[in-house]
């Protein structure tokens, strides 16, 4: 793949992952005031924003052994942002309804995360 192509599907995956923590997150939300689990579908969104996520960071990681520059910052808030979201996973609360806003919550703060990281000016 060229360095081009790469940035390119850099860019558009990086704006695909500014929308879907969101939208997961809204579902979740839903879920939670209704007190019922994240359910399938739920579930899925949830793999979604993950599968996306890292790919992203795969991306990046290819584009540094390019040598290209990168923005302070930015892969390591991309890195935390996967972390939270991988990490999640372990999570089992008791109470019904309570996993759905424990998710919600991981995907804002991802989502927030990955604003910035996408908005960081160049170093």
């Amino acid at each position: 793949m060229t360095n081009e192509l790469l940035t390119q599907l850099h860019c558009l995956n990086g704006l695909l992952l500014l929308g879907l923590p969101v939208a997961a997150a809204s579902w979740l939300l839903v879920q939670w005031r209704r007190q019922r689990q994240p359910g399938a579908a739920g579930r899925v969104m949830v793999f979604i924003v993950q599968i996306a996520l890292i790919f992203q960071v795969f991306l990046g990681i290819v584009q540094v052994q390019n040598r290209e520059r990168r923005p302070l910052l930015h892969y390591e808030l991309a890195l935390l942002a996967l972390l939270l979201l991988v990490g999640v996973a372990w999570v089992e609360p008791q109470q019904p309804g309570r996993r759905s806003l424990i998710l919600a919550l991981v995907l804002l703060a991802a989502a927030v995360l990955l604003v910035v990281t996408f908005f960081l000016p160049a170093s």
